[in-house]
This record gives C-alpha cells, sequence and structure tokens, in this order.
C-alpha cells in the first residue's frame, strides 16, 4: 500500500514489490502440491502509464519490460519440462514452481475518463471517479500451459511477444512526440546514415592532426587500484551500490618522448571501447535512453567517430634528454631546466572524458611538460568501464540525483559538491600514483595497472617535477581545480599553480581561497552570455577571484579568447569544425583555438618553471570588462598585433604597468 500511494502521489514514477515471505511461501506450495497459492502476491510492478507519456516510455516501460523478460527467462524453460513430466494436471502446478519469487502483476494506475471498470479492475474506494483504477493483469498457469502444449505453437507465442514488445517500443520512435531529444537523435541517425553511405563524415575530419611541439608526444593509460573509500554515503536506487565509492583511479599519462620513436602497440582510440557503454551515457544524459536510442546512437558514434585514433604513440619511453623550455617567440631563448618535467594534473568538464582533450594535453607534452589527463567516475562522464586486476570489470554510466536514494539527504547543490569531493579524491590519487613514479616505483605501478600499460615506468624515477605541479581543468573540471586550492598547497594537493579554463557556471560555488599563481581564461562565449551565479554576474564573480590572488602576493591573470566558444579547447572542433561553429557560434578556426589556448597555457607553465613572464602573460590589462564591440578592432591598442586578434586582458599582475586592475 506504501508502494501505491508513492506513485499515487507522484512521489515516485514506479516500483517493485516483492513479498518478504514469498520465497518460503512458494516453495511450501510446490513442496505440498497446494495449486491454490495466491501468485499475485508474491511480486507486483507499480507504474503510472499515463501520467507522462515520454517518461514512462523511455524509463519505465523499459524497465518493466526487462524485469518481465527476465522472469519468463528465468522460469519458463525450467518450468515447462517439470509440468510436462508431472504426474499432477499442468495447469495445477504454479508456474514459479522451478523459480519462486516471481509473480507476474502488474498495476497500472491509470487515469480513465469517463471512469470505467473492466473485470479484475479494483477502483480505490477514496479516489474520486474521475481518478485513478487498479488493473491486475495475471499470467496463470492455464494461460502459460496453454501457450506451451507444444513446441511450434510455444515458439509462436514468443515470436508474437517479441513482436507485441518491439511494437510497443517502436510505437514512440515512429510516430513521436516532435521533441528537440527526438529530433536530435534523428538527426544523428541520418548523419549517420549519410557519413555510411558517402564513405566519410559530413562537414567533419576523421583524424585528429599531429602535434606541432619539437618533442614526440607518448601516451600511457593507467588504473590504479586504491584504498577503497566512500567519499559519501549515497547509494544507487537500482543496486543499492554507494555512488561514490572509490575503487581505482584511471588517467592518461601524456608525456614528451623522442622524435621517431614508434610504438608496437596500437593507437588509443578517441572514443574508449565498448561504444555502447559510451553511448547509453550521452542518451542518459539527454534523457532518451532506451533500447531503440541506444542502438541508434551506438551505431552513429561507430560511424562517425568509432575509428579516429589519438595521434599520441602508446607505451613509448619518456624522452632521456635534460628538459628543455622551448620558448617560440623570437627573443626568448630556450632554458634548460633540471628538476625534471613539469607536469599538470588535468579535469575534465561535465558530459566529458580523459579523451576529449586529447589535442590540449599532447600539444603541452611536445613542448615538454607531463599531462595527468583524468577519467573522473562522479556521474559526469558519460561511462567508464572500472576495471581492478582479478575482479569482474564494472560499468559505471552517468547518474544524476535521480538515481540516487532519496533518503541520501542530497539535493542539487550538496550532489555537485559530492562529486567535486569525489573528484578531489580522484585528483588525490593521481597525485599519489606520479609520486611513486618519480620515486621509483614505477615497476610497481606498472604491475597493478589493469590497462597493461607502462612498462618503462621504472626508469622514470626523479624525471617529474613534482615539487612545483600544477592543476587544470575545463568548466566543472576548473571549478574542481580552483577547489583543490583551498588552503593549498598541501602534502595531498602539492599544487603550485592552476590553470583554470571556463570555470563551471552551474557547478557549485568557486573558491576564492586561492595561494597560488593562477591563469583563468574564458572563451568568448563565457564572457559574452551574461549569467548570474549566486545572485551575481558570473564574470564579475570570476574577475574577483583573480584579484584576491594577487592581493594575496601571487600573480594571477584573467583573460578572454576572442572568437571561441565553450568547446573550442577540447577535440570536438577539430573533429566537426563548421557543426560546432554553427551550432556554438565560435568563429575562430579550429585548430588556432585550440593554439591559442596552449599557447598561453604553456607560457604560464613556463612562468611557473623559470618565472619568467612572456608573450601574452607580459602584458597589461586591455580590457577591465569584456567588451563585444571591441572584438573585431582594426587598431593594434595596447597589445601587440599578434594578441590583439584573439584576447583580451581583465586582470593582470601589476608588475606589468597596469594602472587599471579594477577595483
Amino acid at each position: 500500500m506504501q508502494a501505491h500511494d508513492a506513485i499515487d502521489q507522484e512521489k515516485a514514477f514506479s516500483a517493485v514489490v516483492i513479498h518478504a515471505n514469498a520465497s518460503t511461501l512458494l516453495r511450501q506450495a510446490v513442496a505440498a502440491g497446494n495449486s491454490s497459492y495466491d501468485l499475485s502476491g508474491a511480486c507486483q510492478t507499480i507504474y503510472v502509464e499515463a501520467r507522462d507519456q515520454v517518461a514512462v516510455g523511455s524509463h519505465i516501460v523499459p524497465e518493466l519490460e526487462r524485469f518481465l523478460t527476465y522472469v519468463i527467462s528465468t522460469f519458463a524453460w525450467s518450468w515447462v519440462p517439470e509440468a510436462m513430466n508431472s504426474t499432477n494436471t499442468p495447469t495445477t502446478i504454479p508456474p514459479q514452481g522451478a523459480s519462486p519469487a516471481i509473480g507476474l502483476t502488474t498495476i497500472n494506475l491509470r487515469r480513465f475518463s469517463p471512469t470505467t471498470v473492466n473485470p479484475g479492475c479494483h477502483r480505490r474506494a477514496h479516489l474520486p471517479d474521475h481518478h485513478r483504477v487498479f488493473l491486475f493483469r495475471l499470467l496463470s498457469a492455464d494461460a502459460l500451459y496453454t501457450g506451451v502444449q507444444s513446441h511450434q505453437q510455444h515458439g509462436a507465442a514468443m515470436v508474437s511477444m517479441v513482436w507485441d514488445r518491439l511494437r510497443q517500443q517502436l510505437r514512440p520512435v515512429l510516430r513521436p512526440r516532435m521533441t528537440w531529444k527526438y529530433l536530435l537523435c534523428v538527426g544523428l541517425a541520418t548523419y549517420s546514415v549519410c557519413w555510411f553511405l558517402f564513405a566519410s563524415p559530413v562537414f567533419s575530419s576523421n583524424y585528429l592532426p599531429p602535434y606541432t611541439g619539437p618533442y614526440s608526444v607518448g601516451a600511457i593509460d593507467l588504473e590504479i587500484p586504491t584504498e577503497p573509500r566512500v567519499i559519501h554515503g549515497a547509494r544507487f536506487k537500482d543496486s543499492g551500490h554507494p555512488a561514490f565509492q572509490l575503487e581505482t583511479v584511471l588517467f592518461t599519462l601524456y608525456y614528451p618522448s623522442s622524435k621517431g620513436v614508434t610504438s608496437s602497440k596500437p593507437h588509443h582510440l578517441w572514443v574508449p571501447r565498448p561504444l555502447g557503454i559510451v553511448a547509453t551515457g550521452y542518451a542518459r544524459f539527454a534523457r532518451i535512453s532506451n533500447f531503440v536510442t541506444n542502438t541508434i546512437l551506438t551505431w552513429g558514434m561507430w560511424a562517425w567517430v568509432g575509428g579516429i585514433k589519438i595521434p599520441a604513440q602508446v607505451d613509448v619511453p619518456l624522452h632521456d634528454s635534460p628538459v628543455v623550455r622551448q620558448s617560440f617567440d623570437p627573443f626568448n631563448y630556450p632554458v634548460e631546466i633540471d628538476d625534471g618535467f613539469p607536469v599538470m594534473v588535468f579535469s575534465h568538464g561535465m558530459a566529458s572524458s580523459r579523451t576529449q582533450y586529447t589535442q590540449y594535453c599532447g600539444e603541452l607534452a611536445s613542448r615538454g611538460h607531463v599531462v595527468a589527463a583524468i577519467e573522473h567516475r562522479d556521474g559526469s562522464g558519460p561511462g567508464s568501464v572500472i576495471m581492478q586486476n582479478n575482479k569482474k570489470n564494472r560499468n559505471l554510466l552517468h547518474f544524476s540525483l535521480g538515481d540516487v536514494h532519496p533518503d541520501s539527504g542530497l539535493d542539487s547543490e550538496t550532489f555537485k559538491q559530492a562529486q567535486l569531493d569525489f573528484r578531489q579524491a580522484e585528483v588525490e590519487a593521481t597525485v599519489r600514483v606520479l609520486r611513486h613514479i618519480n620515486e621509483g616505483r614505477g615497476g610497481q605501478v606498472f604491475s597493478m595497472n589493469s590497462r597493461r600499460e607502462g612498462q618503462d615506468l621504472h626508469l622514470w624515477q626523479g624525471r617529474l617535477a613534482m615539487n612545483n605541479a600544477t592543476v587544470g581543468g575545463h568548466s566543472f573540471g576548473a571549478t574542481l581545480a580552483l577547489q583543490t586550492l583551498k588552503n593549498g598547497p598541501s602534502n595531498a594537493l602539492p599544487f603550485q599553480g592552476a590553470v583554470v579554463l571556463d570555470p563551471g557556471k552551474r557547478s557549485g560555488l568557486l573558491n576564492h581561497d586561492v595561494h597560488v599563481s593562477t591563469l583563468i581564461i574564458h572563451s568568448n562565449s563565457w564572457s559574452s552570455r551574461h549569467s548570474i551565479f549566486f545572485g551575481r554576474p558570473h564574470f564579475d564573480v570570476v574577475k574577483d577571484v583573480v584579484q584576491g590572488i594577487l592581493k594575496r602576493g601571487k600573480d594571477a591573470w584573467f583573460l578572454t579568447s576572442l572568437g571561441t566558444s565553450h568547446p573550442s579547447v577540447t577535440d570536438a572542433p577539430l573533429i566537426e569544425p563548421l557543426l560546432l561553429s554553427w551550432t556554438t557560434g565560435s568563429a575562430i578556426d579550429a585548430h588556432e583555438g585550440v593554439n591559442q589556448y596552449v599557447k598561453v597555457s604553456e607560457k604560464f607553465l613556463r612562468y611557473q618553471s623559470t618565472g619568467e613572464k612572456a608573450g601574452l602573460l607580459s602584458e597589461c590589462v586591455t580590457h577591465p570588462e569584456y567588451n563585444a564591440e571591441d572584438k573585431n578592432r582594426t587598431d593594434s591598442g595596447p597589445l601587440p598585433r599578434k594578441f590583439w586578434k584573439y584576447w583580451q586582458i581583465h586582470v593582470a599582475p601589476p608588475s606589468c604597468g597596469s594602472k587599471e586592475l579594477g577595483d
């Protein structure tokens, strides 16, 4: 009754109720030959078909269909031989006899107007006539026996059942409500068909460009077990498994290697396998996940981007020469560093993964930096496979607040904070692994790596500048990067600098307690779109963060990259330049957009190592506020011509001579 009331009062969409003693009672009934046992109480599925046809068709009905399919596949095949060989009349044997505790009562709290009462329906007396009734649909022993009297009849019945269910699945697809989600899926499917027919992507590239720095680039996937740790006690509704339990940490190391070195191992794929997990995760993001859309998206991703490979050479040796900071300005000379390659730990944004920033990370590696790109398992990514040695792989799909038990005590804001805390724990675990490698325990790390890469990590001892590491992130990852700096640097989070790209507008409060040098870059779309962020313009909040760092005696910059959009730092515009330009408003060449981010980030990382402010970082404030009308100016203004086309500087250190830092 509590489940009925919860559905009726719209506190839940669906429920499966199993009687506490169902297994025992059914076993006793079978043993005693009691054919009068009431099957309807064993298990009930309850939902409201008419509440929201889209939600029901996308979420509830598929789940109940899978449940009923599981029930049939569990008991039917074992019951039929038993029933046919039994000395009793088959119709007197409960069909659940071979698998107790399974009943097939479906309660659909569907609205009827005008009120109708069909046989087998029981109206709730206290509800008005125009409200709900209970519909009981029982699969009895008689019905089952009739359907399996002969093998041929049984096969026909199964085909009919499958066809009926397929029609139910296809009905909302073939005769849908014209929502943007449906149109998006149709568009993707159409695009994929065109891709397949013409053997090339439309308006897109099927490869990622090679890296342009003086070093070649290597890549190693590392998934290392951690001490089991529950960051928050929330549990999933479907499995009861802790939603925020840290089991392993997964990241890709991008690092400098020698020119001309090639790997015997295949390149990493841009979309990791299995594709179905990633496609299903994105369908869940769009709230259109069901068998049909998941299949369409999986096939579409395979045709669209399934073959794209990351240019980095897999598991090749780290470059063995002294670390050299190569400047690309004509008046700056290479500077030799002897304390190892500078390190950045990078955090991806919402609806992303570690493989969607490969050009940015790889370009930094080609300029002499080691970048650890983390794959977060906080529910913000589309999907990930958790792999541990000697354990079964576990798939983790995108999840949100609605996927955890309501008694978790989380709301939308505290759920985001739980995600950030989980991400921070993954950053801490990544730092520990990097330290182990730098301390000479690379062989041990390799042996623990479930991804089977890193055979030369034992040679990395002393090659990483862990005493001067930098944290970086984009969007949700940028918010996380700022959070890791709170009360820092610390032993667990030893970051001496941060590269913060488009700090989130809907990912929680931004940490202002920053005591290290910081570079914050807004894309043009991030600065130009006025957004209220906890009662204030988001631009002003970010500006306050940077000015606060300056007041604490550390250098900090706040810039806008002109012509770019939020995804410009990712690989997506390189693969779909025209499509991304059309949908996001990006006005810059896709390659140039990433290149500008890389150049400024590299200058900041160089500043971290040498203290030298070069290139754009040596310039003064040009625009205390974002000025959209000024972005296409013909005069150079205070910036050299090579900079003004691409950048506006809102906050800069006072040492540049700027008189207007903003108050």
